[in-house]
């Protein structure tokens, strides 16, 4: 986190003198590591890890929720595969969040669980109303929330947010996020037009499929995946796109063809 780098520690096959407290909240930190330079998915395994082996209230486990719902839906974009652990089962408990920095992350989990699978509200409903919130909660909050934004097109909205961010990342001691946030935000482009150029083959032909009208069922027939698998990655092709659904991507192939589409590039 203060360097950028990725995490080059794992957590040891065996456990050996490791307590299992111990363990757990060696995966939360290790997990959160990763997220923090973007690698959403070994982060969510991490993370799910960790609160496996921390079933008791303590002070770190409503943050490690908050993060692995973060890095579900980063690397995922659906609701339904945020692991029970994440979830109020067990319930927080109200003592849980009774310190501003607990209740800062209690709230990010809360509005992310509520805006997955919708477009977010405003950087307001991530933060708690607490004025004492450290500058490392609210970089936490607003780099969640831009996150969350770029990742359904919004832009506009991420910018202020991450912008303020990287003030924060200085003033808490965590350059490694500013490295995170500039890319974040280099990953889904500069500029304001579409990124077909970004798209992967596998992508390509998805977006080919779709545009012929072909049903997410038919495409993972074609594709031999799963059909959860098809809606996700157009949901992430759409994000990355800046449209919201198949209408808007066929508005887009039709103002602003890439060239691959016709054969031509």
């Amino acid at each position: 986190m203060l360097d950028g780098r990725a995490p080059t520690s794992s957590v040891p096959l065996s456990a050996e003198a490791w307590s299992t407290r111990a363990l757990g909240e060696f995966a939360v930190d290790l997990g959160a590591a990763h997220l923090a330079v973007g690698q959403a998915e070994r982060a969510a395994e991490l993370l799910a890890l960790g609160l496996e082996r921390c079933q008791w209230p303590y002070r770190g486990r409503v943050q490690a929720r908050a993060d692995l719902v973060e890095a579900v839906l980063a690397s995922r974009g659906v609701r339904d595969e945020v692991p029970r652990a994440a979830l109020a089962d067990p319930p927080i408990e109200p003592q849980e969040r009774a310190g501003a920095d607990t209740g800062a992350a209690y709230a990010r989990l809360r509005a992310m669980l509520a805006a997955a699978g919708t477009r977010a509200d405003c950087v307001e409903d991530w933060l708690p109303a607490s004025h004492l919130v450290s500058p490392w909660q609210r970089l936490r909050s607003l780099v969640a929330y831009g996150r969350y934004c770029l990742a359904h097109g919004d832009r506009a909205a991420s910018e202020p947010a991450l912008t303020e961010g990287r003030v924060l990342a200085r003033l808490a001691g965590t350059p490694g996020w500013r490295k995170a946030i500039d890319a974040c935000l280099a990953g889904f482009g500069a500029s304001d037009g579409p990124g077909w150029a970004r798209l992967s083959g596998n992508d390509r032909e998805f977006v080919r499929l779709a545009l012929q009208g072909v049903t997410n069922a038919r495409i993972a027939e074609a594709a031999y995946v799963s059909e959860r698998t098809v809606a996700n990655r157009l949901r992430q092709i759409y994000a990355l796109l800046r449209v919201r659904d198949r209408k808007e991507l066929m508005e887009l192939a039709e103002m602003d063809p890439p060239g691959w589409l016709s054969g031509n590039g």
